[in-house]
């Protein structure tokens, strides 16, 4: 998959695997801090999904942005479709955090960083960019 991915990429981006939940990122990139870290569609797949959150904003260099998009909490969709997507999901070990929000709004309320969310498609999905001071 990575050597896809880099085919398609090119130079314009590094890429590795790694724990999102713990891992140093001069080791891996040999850098002290990333500009810009992606989260898509994986919170949802990591059991300790608040770990991985605090290890993404703890990497984050001045003025640096972490994005987020996921699973959604579904509150606007048809409630047959959200149990039908959500019984999905279940078979491939995916959970939507219906709490991403307020935990992202408790890790940025009093750390200088900016929280802009955005709700997707009657709340399928959750977007999000952090920005640090």
């Amino acid at each position: 998959m990575l050597e896809s991915a880099r085919h398609k990429l090119g130079t314009r981006a590094i890429l590795t695997q790694g724990d999102a939940c713990q891992f140093e990122v001069q080791a891996i990139f040999g850098v002290a801090q990333l500009d810009r870290i992606v989260l898509s569609y994986s919170l949802s797949m990591i059991p300790d999904w608040r770990a991985a959150l605090v290890e993404a904003l703890r990497h984050l260099a001045p003025d640096g942005c972490l994005h987020i998009v996921d699973f959604g909490a579904q509150d606007h969709l048809p409630r047959f479709v959200s149990v039908t997507l959500n019984a999905w999901l279940a078979r491939f070990h995916v959970t939507p955090r219906r709490d991403l929000q307020d935990e992202m709004i408790s890790l940025t309320q009093n750390s200088g960083m900016m929280l802009d969310m955005q709700h997707l498609y009657r709340s399928y999905g959750q977007y999000a960019v952090i920005r640090s001071p």
